[in-house]
């Protein structure tokens, strides 16, 4: 099983493909609320994290009222998932 501190080393190198440059996420960050990636990169990043770690990405409609743009909270999807 991942711990958060690999879940979040994991979600860096997503984040960093598909943006194409050096992002440093913290868990305190959240990738809609600071701008970290655009739609089009937030879908990118959804299926890649979907590809990677087989977790099942929730519709769209949902993501924000369940937290999935939160760092942290996608640590923690990712640790109790791989």
């Amino acid at each position: 099983m991942m711990n958060e501190k690999n879940a979040l080393i994991l979600l860096n190198e997503i984040v960093n493909s598909v943006a194409k440059k050096t992002i440093v996420l913290t868990p305190d960050k959240d990738l809609r609320r600071d701008n970290i990636l655009d739609s089009l990169d937030m879908l990118i990043f959804f299926m890649e994290l979907e590809n990677r770690t087989g977790i099942s990405i929730p519709d769209a409609g949902t993501l924000v009222s369940e937290g999935w743009y939160n760092v942290k909270y996608l640590c923690a999807k990712v640790a109790e998932h791989k």
